[in-house]
């Protein structure tokens, strides 16, 4: 599911109403909603995945500073820099999961990708095929589906579904990251 659709994403989305909340602009000077950014994203516009990231972090910025006293805020709604922080763990959280893609479209490897996809390590849905026990990383719904029906432990490597659909007869999804990541 893209992450303007998640119910986290929904506060972010529409641009802030400055005729609403008047003081905001003495806060934020430098603006950005998730609409904005979904629509930069579905027209290509983002040069690198470095420079969506730095638009997240500027919305979560955005929230701090003007609901968080420690960035210069007020405390106006606490909960909505809560929710920013972890929509940036999300979105973090997405660019790892498909670091591989981006550094075989980016046709060398990045440093920063390479660590982040290390730092999330943990966080990625991953499951091990029950007959030729290679790791694979599946869809993130797809991974709670399994859990939620306890087929963890049944999942074979044909079951994985949409683009990322394999066979036994393909490279562990983690060694070949690591493959692709220092050849380029």
């Amino acid at each position: 599911m893209p992450i303007r659709k998640l119910p986290i994403a929904q506060p972010f989305f529409p641009k802030v109403d400055v005729k609403k909340i008047k003081d905001y602009g003495d806060f934020v000077k430098e603006p950005k909603s998730l609409g904005e950014l979904s629509t930069k994203l579905q027209r290509n516009k983002y040069d690198s995945w470095k420079e969506y990231q730095a638009d997240i972090r500027k919305i979560r910025a955005n929230a701090e500073a003007y609901n968080d006293a420690e960035h210069g805020g007020e405390f106006k709604n606490p909960d909505l820099v809560k929710t920013a922080r972890l929509l940036v763990g999300l979105v973090d959280l997405r660019i790892a999961m498909y670091a591989t893609e981006i550094i075989q479209a980016q046709k060398k490897s990045d440093p920063e990708l390479v660590k982040l996809r290390k730092d999330y390590h943990d966080q990625l849905p991953w499951v091990q095929c029950s007959k030729c026990q290679k790791r694979r990383l599946i869809d993130q719904q797809e991974h709670e589906d399994l859990q939620t029906s306890h087929k963890l432990e049944q999942w074979v490597c044909e079951d994985r579904k949409g683009e990322r659909r394999g066979t036994c007869d393909e490279p562990d999804d983690e060694e070949q990251f690591r493959l692709i990541a220092t050849a380029m």
